[in-house]
């Protein structure tokens, strides 16, 4: 069992805090349908976009803003979860076995090592299109997958309020409703 930092609230999360408000199922899991995942998906999509507009290029090539990573680094990060997101949900709608990994960190390492000498432009290019594709899949998935507890409905869940474009904007230090806050970013 996890031992986790803080103790949530009454009614809230503990393992999730920031799904707070949230009308949950017998098993506490969130219920929401098409509509406010769809909802869900985009404000945390767009809160993403407002806490890097207007960075200066370099401010954005710039080592170690969330560990080692740059500001591009994390966009390919999320551009490689809404990927895997769409992997996993074509093979579970298929009826197949979903992809493993030999663990979270050694995947993101690897993943992160493939983009590295992409050119900026590139990375915007794949994190637009792949996020566009991940909602045009949503949009034609059957209802049903959204209303009861299925593993179509697990993954998405798991990756779109866990982690990529919902949380990475959270991971970046000093920000703000209004972006980036630290020296290190706005002295570029």
């Amino acid at each position: 069992r996890t031992t986790l930092p803080y103790s949530a609230p009454s009614g809230q999360n503990p393992r999730y805090p920031y799904l707070d408000g949230m009308a949950r199922d017998i098993r506490g899991n969130e219920r929401m349908n098409r509509a406010q995942l769809l909802k869900r998906i985009e404000g945390r999509w767009e809160t993403l976009h407002q806490t890097m507009e207007g960075l200066p290029e370099k401010a954005v090539m710039e080592p170690g803003v969330v560990g080692q990573w740059s500001v591009k680094d994390v966009m390919g990060h999320v551009t490689t979860w809404e990927k895997e997101t769409l992997t996993h949900l074509h093979a579970i709608m298929r009826g197949m076995p979903t992809p493993q990994y030999d663990g979270v960190d050694p995947f993101n390492a690897r993943e992160s090592a493939k983009k590295q000498g992409l050119p900026l432009q590139e990375i915007r290019r794949q994190m637009a299109e792949t996020h566009e594709e991940l909602l045009a899949f949503l949009a034609d998935v059957a209802e049903e997958h959204f209303a009861t507890e299925t593993r179509f409905r697990w993954r998405l869940r798991i990756d779109t309020t866990g982690t990529t474009a919902s949380t990475h904007h959270r991971s970046l230090p000093g920000v703000g409703p209004t972006g980036f806050k630290t020296q290190a970013i706005t002295s570029h």
